[in-house]
C-alpha cells in the first residue's frame, strides 16, 4: 500500500513567516559573486549567514 501526498501552494504570508524562521548559510568562495547572492537572499527576507569557505561555515554550524 503506498502513500500519496499532496503539495499545495503556500500562501504569500506562509512564505513570508518560513523566512523569519529559516536562516540561509551561504558558502561561496568567490567573494563577489557571494556578495550579490547575500544581498538577494536579505532583499528576499531571508536572514543570512556569509562564508567563504568550508570550514568557515563548520565553524559557524558548531558555534550556534
Amino acid at each position: 500500500m503506498s502513500k500519496h501526498f499532496r503539495r499545495r501552494a503556500i500562501t504569500h504570508a506562509e512564505a513570508d513567516a518560513m523566512k523569519k524562521e529559516l536562516a540561509v548559510l551561504l558558502v561561496e568562495d568567490e567573494p563577489l559573486l557571494g556578495e550579490l547572492m547575500t544581498e538577494a537572499l536579505i532583499d528576499q527576507g531571508f536572514e543570512v549567514h556569509a562564508t567563504g569557505d568550508a570550514s568557515g561555515a563548520l565553524r559557524h554550524l558548531v558555534s550556534g
